[in-house]
């Protein structure tokens, strides 16, 4: 089982990233080194700060690392992190489990049949607003994307600002990562 070497969590093994070094190149999220020393570590923000002010990994690797190692770090753990999301929209838009678009979202939170709402920065206030209104009245969660690449680039559907995810499950799982990439 892993365990993040600098918080200790190991509830969330999917958010939790191996870090070893072979041959001067960082390899990220390997199962098992036995050749070298493994430093594993979660996707919050401040245990990879705090890894690099201790240098925890240069000490598990045995050496002093450059603070730049950490830097590629923790841009290796944050494109995994959003790699994943991705998949996990892409899944939920092939199995009809994804509702696009300001009406089609409203319309079914209405009717209780969203469980997550996603929202791109770049909504309109106006939207914006009617999306809060009804989250807020339906009790339905949501949570703004911030990923290199807007909702509507990810779906391939030009202008749209706002996504619901309709499996529970799968919008429980959204949300976590989502929520574990804040912190």
């Amino acid at each position: 089982m892993r365990v993040c070497g600098v918080c200790g969590i190991s509830e969330n093994q999917d958010l939790i990233f191996s870090i070893s070094f072979s041959k001067r190149k960082i390899l990220i999220n390997i199962k098992e080194d036995n050749d070298n020393p493994v430093f594993n570590i979660c996707t919050n923000k401040d245990c990879i700060t705090k890894a690099r002010s201790d240098d925890l990994i240069g000490k598990v690797m045995d050496q002093t690392l450059n603070p730049k190692v950490y830097l590629e770090v923790a841009k290796a753990i944050n494109t995994s992190s959003e790699q994943s999301l991705m998949s996990l929209l892409g899944m939920a838009q092939k199995s009809g489990s994804l509702v696009s678009g300001t009406e089609g979202v409203l319309k079914k939170v209405r009717r209780n049949a969203i469980a997550l709402i996603l929202l791109d920065p770049e909504i309109s206030k106006n939207s914006l607003d009617r999306i809060q209104s009804v989250s807020e009245q339906f009790n339905c969660p949501l949570h703004f994307w911030h990923g290199s690449r807007s909702i509507d680039d990810l779906l391939n559907k030009p202008n749209c600002k706002v996504i619901g995810i309709v499996n529970p499950e799968m919008a429980q799982t959204i949300l976590k990562k989502l929520k574990n990439n804040d912190r």
